[in-house]
């Protein structure tokens, strides 16, 4: 999907989504590189992070 039509289904790819950066540290495919970048500062800060969203999942 280009920029423009996510700009048309009001995504905004300049900042990282809550719903996204979480698909992110469970594994999900359903996020962008903003959302990425964000979850891995919050990685950076809190290692465990990723494993807390992995038992909140289950």
């Amino acid at each position: 999907m280009s920029e423009d039509e996510h700009a048309k289904r009001g995504i905004d790819l300049d900042r990282p989504n809550a719903a996204r950066v979480y698909d992110y540290m469970i594994g999900g495919r359903l996020n962008y590189a903003v959302d990425r970048m964000f979850a891995d500062q919050i990685l950076g800060v809190l290692p465990n992070a990723r494993h807390m969203a992995l038992v909140n999942r289950a």
